[in-house]
């Protein structure tokens, strides 16, 4: 509760000043002999005080209701200006690698893109995955729980197991293409180097240059050979095998497009490396907040009038009988 105009408060003095002068007049004026033993009714004290009392209320409301009492609710209203953002991610036959154990490579990439997206309150999210081929596994949406869905459905061999890098961030442009967004973002991630697809993955930066789309590529899996299953006659078993990062093409793409080139060689470093990307690409917040209020002088105003006329009412009829 707010009184707007607190300072009608200051009137409130005058009612002890009302009640001083009325007591001076009654013990200045000619009171009732009490030696014939005549006493005051019950109707004659309520005559005498009550029409006072009312009135003496009726100002006191009165004044509470100038004051102006309103009753105020804050209301937060936060401004995001959030970023469209897509995670093109490799899913190609080298992602089952599993020098990210417990998990293969596609599995806590997955994982940490889900971690990820999990802190990016007011942007919309996307994914694109790509192979022989690309693909939009999940357009912009600021809905986590679907891109989460989304990005679980993703597996190795639904587009092949080459490595199309050029064609996975040509299909991410064309889903930013009609962002209106001021900041767009493109975080590749691949294990390999591009042996496939019609575009090449340089052509494919300078159009996100052009743009105004930056890039962030991480690189992923450990130097030299890896433990990578196959299945043979006698069930699933590991070989080592070594793939080929192209890390001069993903520093490429990210130096014309504005972005960073990562390398991570554990799941640990591909966190702390999305949280750094996090960092680089902030969501800005306003916030403003207003107060709605609510007059409430009618509450004070209402029973003054009431009290008022009350007491109108007893000095012009049973004070006057009785006074």
């Amino acid at each position: 509760m707010v009184l707007s105009n607190w300072w009608f408060l200051l009137l409130l003095i005058i009612i002890p000043g009302i009640i001083v002068y009325w007591k001076h007049i009654k013990t200045s004026g000619i009171g009732i002999p009490d030696k014939y033993g005549i006493q005051e009714s019950g109707m004659e004290r309520f005559a005498r005080y009550g029409s006072s009392s009312f009135l003496l209320l009726s100002l006191f409301l009165m004044i509470i209701s100038l004051s102006r009492p309103r009753y105020g609710k804050k209301i937060h209203e936060i401004e995001k200006k959030g970023i469209d953002i897509v995670i093109a991610l490799d899913i190609s036959g080298s992602m089952r690698a599993e020098d990210f154990r417990p998990s293969n490579r596609l599995g806590v990439a997955k994982q940490v893109a889900k971690d990820f997206i999990g802190k990016r309150e007011g942007d919309r999210i996307g994914m694109v995955v790509f192979a022989d081929g690309s693909l939009i596994q999940c357009p912009l949406t600021s809905d986590r729980n679907i891109a989460y869905q989304l990005i679980d459905r993703a597996y190795i061999g639904m587009l092949g197991d080459a490595t199309a890098v050029g064609m996975g961030l040509a299909t991410s442009l064309f889903l930013l293409k009609n962002s209106k967004s001021k900041s767009k973002v493109v975080i590749l991630i691949t294990d390999g180097r591009n042996n496939t697809g019609e575009i090449d993955p340089l052509s494919a930066a300078k159009i996100a240059k052009d743009m105004g789309i930056k890039v962030y590529t991480i690189g992923i899996g450990k130097q030299g050979p890896v433990p990578y299953p196959v299945q043979s006659t006698f069930g699933k078993r590991y070989v080592m095998a070594r793939f080929d990062l192209d890390e001069k093409t993903l520093m490429a793409i990210a130096d014309t497009t504005g972005g960073m080139y990562f390398r991570a060689t554990t799941p640990d470093m591909l966190k702390k490396v999305l949280t750094e990307i996090n960092k680089f690409e902030p969501t800005t917040y306003k916030e403003r907040v207003y107060t709605l209020y609510s007059e409430k002088y009618n509450l004070t105003l209402l029973p003054a009038m009431i009290f008022f006329a009350l007491g109108l009412l007893l000095d012009t009829t049973i004070f006057r009988r009785f006074g």
